[in-house]
């Protein structure tokens, strides 16, 4: 039997607004970024990474039902859509702009101008240290958790799932 979603805990509003207004920051200086990349390359390649990276965000729900991830709600979530049961977020898709299609973006811009390997691999562990930090703010927030049993938790964050999320990236 899989475990039940804590439904019953309150969203924190704040932790909510600091989430979506941080994640909004972020996200629109990769957009200006990704924007000058795209002229001093002159390419279109740079705006259709930013794009891609967005569309994992239909993959979401997949993800949160497997890994037992549930967004605090009742009823004062900013919601987007529904799927598996669970409403996503305003600032998840905010997110994916930066953490999937920015991050990526700095990865191939590094990868064309001649990274190697050594830098690859400093960059795939700076990539997680971002990923994990994102996650413990906004688990601590109080937005977001990670239920049922998981293993190697640092302040509630199962620090392993950040390996998949690193992975998507690189």
């Amino acid at each position: 039997m899989p475990p039940l979603p804590p439904t019953d805990h309150p969203l924190d509003t704040t932790g909510q607004l600091v989430l979506t207004v941080a994640t909004s920051v972020v996200a629109l200086g990769f957009v200006l970024f990704t924007a000058r990349v795209c002229v001093r390359r002159r390419s279109s390649a740079p705006a259709l990474l930013l794009a891609s990276g967005m569309l994992c965000l239909v993959l979401e729900p997949v993800y949160d039902d497997q890994f037992h991830i549930w967004f605090h709600d009742r009823g004062a979530m900013w919601g987007t859509y529904s799927a598996y049961g669970m409403t996503q977020p305003v600032w998840v898709p905010i997110t994916y702009a930066w953490c999937y299609g920015g991050q990526a973006l700095l990865v191939w811009r590094r990868l064309a101008d001649g990274m190697t390997r050594a830098g690859l691999l400093r960059m795939t562990a700076l990539l997680w240290a971002v990923f994990t930090v994102f996650e413990l703010v906004g688990i601590n927030l109080g937005v977001y958790t990670y239920f049922g049993d998981h293993p190697f938790r640092v302040f509630g964050l199962p620090i392993w799932v950040e390996i998949p999320n690193t992975v998507l990236t690189v």
